[in-house]
């Protein structure tokens, strides 16, 4: 190792105990709810807890390490997307609550607020595109020529502050309750239904202006809205 490669590798472990020194100062739960997460592999077979599986793959985001490549190339890449796949959804939930709520309970983003209110920001994204109907829940299109493919879409509900967006809720825009063809696929704005009661629920003394496209210009989601004591900003 030469000692440019032992420069960089110094700065890595500083950014790491950095950013260990911010979870500890305003998560100090953190860690505690990723060991806490159901388990359900094999425990005669298992190696790295889930505490380790967490934590590697949140200080890979922080750091920018967006793929699992990124950060290693061994088993160890299938051990963290095998546990992911079969984490409790509403487990997860739970997690992104306690950190948004830890940092809006610290009132550093305060002062972004507008006339009282944070801002999140509403929108559907892709996820993948498959020639099978994977988890038997996708999303589906039906070709010029017959063939069918089939699509993973989640909501993102994302709390704005100055430069920073942070993911607050996420709702999976899937077919699980399609039982024949007469039947309507899930769609952003049925997702958009389920998502802001749970927001509701879950944040009950915020005020949220709540910012979509045209797809949310509807009667029936401004009046939801407005149910929800929030504002609405297309």
């Amino acid at each position: 190792m030469n000692r440019k490669m032992r420069r960089e590798l110094r700065k890595d472990k500083n950014l790491v105990k950095e950013l260990y020194s911010i979870i500890q100062k305003y998560l100090p739960e953190l860690l505690q709810k990723f060991e806490e997460l159901t388990d359900t592999r094999n425990q005669s077979y298992v190696t790295y807890s889930m505490k380790t599986i967490c934590v590697t793959r949140l200080f890979g985001l922080l750091c920018g390490l967006t793929s699992l490549n990124d950060i290693s190339k061994d088993k160890f890449n299938t051990a963290i997307q095998d546990i992911f796949i079969k984490m409790d959804i509403n487990e997860l939930r739970d997690i992104q609550k306690y950190i948004v709520k830890s940092l809006l309970q610290s009132k550093m983003f305060d002062k972004y607020k507008f006339n009282g209110s944070f801002q999140l920001l509403f929108d559907d994204t892709g996820l993948s595109n498959h020639d099978y109907d994977l988890n038997n829940n996708c999303l589906k299109r039906k070709h010029k020529y017959g063939k069918v493919s089939y699509y993973k879409y989640v909501l993102e509900c994302k709390l704005v502050v100055d430069n920073i967006v942070i993911s607050l809720d996420s709702e999976f825009i899937e077919n699980e309750e399609v039982n024949n063809e007469n039947q309507k696929q899930d769609y952003e704005t049925k997702a958009f239904k389920r998502i802001i009661k749970r927001i509701k629920k879950n944040y009950p003394k915020y005020k949220f202006i709540i910012t979509g496209d045209a797809l949310y210009a509807t009667t029936p989601i401004m009046n939801l809205v407005n149910k929800k004591q929030m504002e609405l900003y297309l």
